[in-house]
């Protein structure tokens, strides 16, 4: 039987965050305990136990921002109290979670969701002891829930041939060709990924020091590890494909024409969009890349522009590290230009408050000064005290000049922010498609 443990309501139409010390408003852990009790000695064999609501959605349908194990401390009381197996699901596709889970007895058994969907192999890549090798679910909701929420088949982001294996089974090209792929971003990392282990020879270029392009800095906040696991998943697949790395190298035409590629795969990635706003040139004024990546550079107060779930995440970030925290979005509500599925969105709308970031929308910028922001919004001019502004405006392409590789070869491709800023589903699945064809 499914059985939820702790409803985590605090009030009508909301949800409790991890932590957060609150009346539950619906069934708690004790009642759980006595109803569980009652359902073994009316006959049921096992209990499904997991978390949630509809108020507490992002229990429910736990995204990246939860805990690995999130219901363990819930679930593992119920396992006392019963006889019957009890069963934990609720982000368990770490295998040391769920390996400890079981050994001290929390649960009788782990289940698999989105981990299975995002790696099928997982079960036979734990028995064989290549825990390594596991593709890992980011959390991010995108594949699954989000496109089940536009009626969309449902996928999974960093996995493109879920749903869909046998039509997007890789199968082993016709000829090897000699395959360069230029930039180390989600996009080019999964089409050198993919074009190797299809058969041909790889060679990555990136310039930079460093593979994962902007997960680099994404995945600096605890609560964005899962995406620094997937960057460490894409290194180790990349050497075990045989895919040469060059990194700290900037690809052009003239550089690798004596490499003779037969397909070029164009993945330079975007750089930060910068909005035109007087004062935007301040020694003061961060992109979200470099407060992530400098966080010493940012001041206190801060004020981060741009409501975006990029910009949302940093001025959580910010706040964790005990900055006094500002949001500001021109929209009128918080992460409206992009969809972001609904568990998600609804975590990080809670723990804005809860972390103290005061949040600003419907508002402009006029200006940013030495020691602020000039406002304008629909209550009138107004300002906004801050040593350090950290824009989160958007990204725009760097150019990937395809014309210039045609004298190289005929087959060139552009893919990734450098066909248009996208998240990291339609950067894999882009670099997924791409090499699948080539």
């Amino acid at each position: 039987m499914r059985f939820s443990v702790k409803s985590f309501i605090k009030d009508w139409g909301k949800g409790a965050l991890p932590g957060e010390d609150f009346a539950e408003m619906g069934r708690d852990v004790e009642e759980s305990l006595a109803v569980a009790r009652i359902l073994e000695r009316a006959g049921y064999d096992a209990l499904d136990a997991d978390c949630g609501s509809y108020e507490g959605y992002y229990w429910a349908h736990p995204p990246g921002y939860q805990e690995h194990g999130c219901y363990l401390p819930y679930v593992a009381p119920l396992t006392q109290a019963v006889d019957i197996p009890v069963l934990v699901a609720g982000r368990m596709d770490k295998p040391d979670v769920a390996e400890r889970a079981l050994a001290e007895g929390a649960a009788d058994m782990v289940m698999l969701g989105r981990g299975l969907l995002a790696d099928p192999q997982w079960p036979h890549k734990v028995r064989a002891g290549r825990a390594e090798r596991i593709r890992p679910c980011v959390g991010c909701h995108d594949g699954c829930l989000g496109r089940q929420d536009i009626c969309r088949p449902m996928s999974c982001a960093v996995n493109p041939a879920c749903g869909r294996e046998a039509e997007y089974a890789l199968r082993p090209a016709l000829r090897r060709r000699r395959v360069l792929v230029v930039g180390g971003g989600m996009a080019g990392m999964e089409a050198a990924r993919v074009a190797a282990a299809r058969g041909h020879t790889v060679k990555l270029l990136e310039q930079a020091e460093a593979l994962g392009g902007h997960v680099i800095a994404g995945s600096v906040p605890p609560f964005k590890s899962d995406e620094r696991r997937l960057l460490e998943w894409y290194e180790r697949e990349l050497a075990e494909a045989g895919v040469e790395v060059v990194l700290g190298r900037r690809a052009t035409p003239d550089s690798e024409a004596d490499l003779e590629p037969e397909v070029v795969i164009l993945a330079p990635g975007s750089t930060a969009k910068v909005p035109p706003i007087p004062g935007v040139d301040g020694d003061h004024v961060l992109s979200a890349t470099e407060a992530l990546l400098d966080p010493e550079r940012v001041g206190d107060p801060v004020v981060v522009i741009g409501g975006g779930l990029v910009g949302c995440e940093v001025a959580v970030w910010l706040a964790q590290q005990g900055r006094r925290v500002s949001l500001v979005e021109a929209l009128g509500s918080l992460m409206a230009a992009v969809e972001v599925p609904h568990p998600n969105k609804l975590m990080m709308r809670d723990m804005l408050p809860a972390h103290g970031v005061e949040v600003r929308t419907g508002v402009t910028i006029a200006a940013i000064r030495d020691d602020g922001l000039e406002l304008d919004g629909a209550d009138g001019p107004g300002r906004l005290a801050a040593a350090s502004v950290v824009l989160a405006t958007g990204y725009e392409p760097r150019a990937a000049t395809p014309a210039a590789w045609q004298d190289v070869t005929p087959e060139v491709y552009v893919i990734g922010d450098a066909a248009g800023p996208r998240n990291i589903m339609a950067a894999i699945w882009e670099g997924y498609e791409v090499a699948r064809g080539v």
